[in-house]
């Protein structure tokens, strides 16, 4: 029994493996592991060096927080969608930075810096990516089909002409006239602020704009700044050539300022356009009065008139000048009405041109404006399924209604107004019948020139004003609070990359002496021949 322990004791020994053989073998073979980890540094090296570098560039913007406390928050409230103010602002920040990644904002950005336009400057060790703004040419090219991408050109410019070659054949052309290749029309100048001082060679490739866009959004990271306050938010953009991503930070907060100011002020642009074509009606109106008032003169040989028609005239025309004013409210209720009852499922901006007396119906026009401009922000940044929808649109639903009832109730003042202003009118028809008939005549036609004049004036004071407030409401959304940072190379990491090459290095050849220890065969020492047998050994 002891003799079957003892066999299981060595056949196990002799199946263990041997550390101590294990180390002794690395050193042995020290100069195959400084060679391997060697190979591989040099290796880690070469890569680096013909690797093109990632850049991460960030910046720093802080949303307006008036806008983010009231808008989407207040809606989702008011729809029970939502509860809490903290939530309301956090989802208010999440459709910011939603519009900020969205393919319209992206979209304008890569048009305007046109990096649909890839070039790179072709070298001997490796072809490095540049910026088309550094470049000593500046190219535009309208294209017949802009979502697809083109195959790569090699450009090779000089002091007066230039060449483009691509797979098939050499394109040659000169600086400011156009030429097509391929069915794109491309127009190649000089660029001022690079000067061209010998021959030299580009390649360029045109992605196609959607391709660019998708590019870009995917190394465009927005998200709530670390350790900062709500509405801060960092923007960081990955590229090879830094100045083109401090470009695209740059423009795309530009463009997002622009876009949404553009969208707020749509009511007072609207209320601007009215107002201009409203001048323009009544300035001819107002000539042909003026025409009119000259001519009776003229013929008549009127030059005076006397002091009861005078006394008469001034009376009429302070009744005018408020019958203008009431005249103005009810073109404008027309317009605010004619804007709710021409819903077909789409609301429209209800202009919001200063003039309206009423504070409720003005205050119901201001939220039905916010409202709208809120579901447009909604499906621009989602779907028509989007579930934020269904409490929008049933206030809007209920606004309208609100609107037109407030409306008609508004009209049946004016009516009474107007009624009153008839009753003032007759009180001097006595008066106006006993002058004689060339002063009734000449009245009637100032009257009328100044209600013209009136109604002129008073639309170009609420033009000016709606432009203040234009003007006024003119604050970016968004400031920067720091300027593009570039954070250096994030892609390759030479830590990582030596790391890992030493760690190659190192493991290599030791996992190849493993491997030669585990699959060896022969007896290499006496220990061996111990553990394996009992066999008595009669020489060493």
């Amino acid at each position: 029994m002891e003799d079957f322990f003892e066999e299981d004791k060595k056949q196990i020994a002799s199946n263990s493996f041997d550390l101590k053989q294990y180390l002794f073998k690395l050193i042995n073979n020290y100069l195959w592991i400084i060679l391997s980890l060697t190979i591989a540094l040099i290796g880690a090296k070469i890569y680096l060096r013909y690797t093109i570098p990632q850049y991460q560039l960030s910046s720093y913007i802080l949303i307006g927080g008036g806008d983010l406390e009231s808008g989407t928050n207040s809606i989702l409230t008011n729809a029970g969608l939502a509860n809490a103010a903290a939530d309301n602002s956090i989802s208010a920040l999440n459709n910011e930075i939603f519009i900020l990644k969205s393919h319209t904002l992206i979209g304008q950005v890569v048009d305007s810096l046109k990096l649909n336009q890839v070039f790179t400057s072709l070298g001997n060790i490796r072809n490095q990516p540049v910026f088309q703004h550094n470049l000593p040419i500046i190219m535009t090219a309208k294209r017949k089909f802009p979502n697809v991408g083109s195959s790569n050109y090699q450009l090779i410019v000089d002091l007066s002409s230039y060449k483009i070659k691509d797979a098939s054949r050499t394109y040659s052309g000169k600086y400011g006239e156009p030429i097509i290749i391929r069915q794109d029309t491309i127009l190649i100048e000089k660029n001022p602020n690079v000067p061209l001082v010998r021959e030299r060679e580009f390649g360029f490739q045109f992605l196609g704009r959607l391709s660019a866009v998708k590019k870009y959004i995917s190394r465009l990271n927005v998200a709530q700044a670390k350790n900062g306050g709500l509405g801060l938010l960092q923007l960081s953009v990955v590229d090879e050539v830094p100045l083109r991503a401090e470009a695209f930070i740059n423009v795309l907060i530009n463009k997002y300022n622009l876009t949404s100011q553009n969208f707020k002020n749509q009511a007072i642009h609207s209320a601007i356009d009215f107002l201009g074509k409203r001048l323009t009606t009544v300035s001819t109106e107002l000539e042909e009065e003026e025409n009119k008032v000259r001519d009776f003169k003229a013929n008549n040989k009127i030059y005076d008139v006397s002091a009861s028609a005078t006394e008469l005239l001034g009376n009429l025309q302070s009744i005018d000048a408020k019958k203008t004013e009431n005249t103005y409210q009810e073109q404008l209720l027309q317009l605010v009405e004619g804007t709710i009852k021409k819903y077909s499922g789409k609301e429209d901006i209800i202009a919001t041109a200063s003039g309206l007396q009423d504070p409720v119906l003005t205050s119901q026009i201001v939220k039905y404006n916010e409202m709208v401009m809120q579901k447009q922000a909604v499906l621009s940044t989602g779907t028509e399924a989007d579930v934020r929808l269904d409490g929008i649109n049933t206030q809007l639903a209920e606004l309208r209604k609100n609107i037109l009832a407030n409306i008609g109730n508004i009209k049946q003042q004016f009516k009474k107004t107007d009624n009153y202003f008839s009753g003032q009118e007759n009180r001097f028809s006595g008066k106006f019948e006993a002058l004689p008939e060339k002063e009734k005549q000449f009245i009637e036609l100032t009257r009328r020139q100044n209600i013209k004049q009136t109604l002129y004036l008073f639309l170009l004071q609420k033009r000016e004003e709606t432009e203040i407030q234009l003007v006024s409401s003119g604050v970016v959304k968004s400031r920067t609070v720091d300027d593009v940072l570039n954070e250096g190379i994030v892609s390759p990491s030479t830590k990582i990359i030596y790391s890992l090459a030493g760690l190659v290095g190192l493991l290599l050849p030791a996992l190849i002496i493993l491997a030669r220890i585990f699959f060896n065969q022969t007896i290499q020492t006496k220990k061996e021949v111990e553990n394996g047998t009992n066999v008595p050994i009669l020489a060493n």
